[in-house]
């Protein structure tokens, strides 16, 4: 009986244990999204859903990380000349994570079937997420908060090999979308 007590509470451990660690692994994950000059280290909001796997798979996502102030003042003050001037991500060509740059500031600009940039009407982030036909539901709030830096001033993005990043320096948040 005392071997049998011992091992359930070694389990109860590993598994405590072994869920905080996948949880840390994931949330590591999800910050290496975000240039590291950014210094961000808290999500504020997650939501992403994976259909398949592999190749083949589909996935949508958001994932709003909280601006530290200093970055943001700087972001405010510097605007595009600041974003462009940070350094490169380092790291193997391969690692797509955190690497933006030739930011624009919005309103933003998509570019026509013929490549010449071109502003948008369509400024919501639903279309974008859904553009694949796997888009994901949002809070209303952050649905909103992003339509309206998307369709106005002093907020800037940049698209990457994988999604696009956008930053609202005046709420201090940096919002990761992708889809495909």
């Amino acid at each position: 009986m005392k071997y049998k007590v011992v091992s359930l509470l070694v389990l109860l451990v590993i598994a405590f244990f072994g869920a905080r660690y996948w949880s840390h692994r994931i949330e590591t994950y999800d910050l290496s999204y975000v240039p590291k000059s950014f210094g961000v280290s808290k999500i504020l909001y997650n939501s992403q859903k994976s259909l398949g796997f592999g190749p083949g798979g589909n996935e949508t996502g958001i994932i709003i990380y909280e601006l530290p102030v200093e970055v943001a003042e700087k972001i405010m003050n510097g605007g595009l000349a600041y974003l462009n001037g940070l350094p490169q991500q380092p790291g193997n060509t391969y690692d797509w994570h955190g690497r933006f740059h030739k930011w624009g500031e919005t309103p933003l600009l998509l570019h026509g079937d013929d490549g010449t940039p071109r502003k948008t009407l369509d400024h919501e982030i639903g279309h974008y997420l859904d553009r694949y036909g796997f888009g994901i539901e949002l809070e209303k709030e952050i649905e909103r908060e992003i339509n309206s830096a998307l369709s106005s001033s002093k907020s800037f993005y940049s698209f990457g090999r994988i999604g696009f990043i956008l930053v609202i320096p005046k709420s201090r948040k940096v919002i990761f979308a992708y889809n495909g």
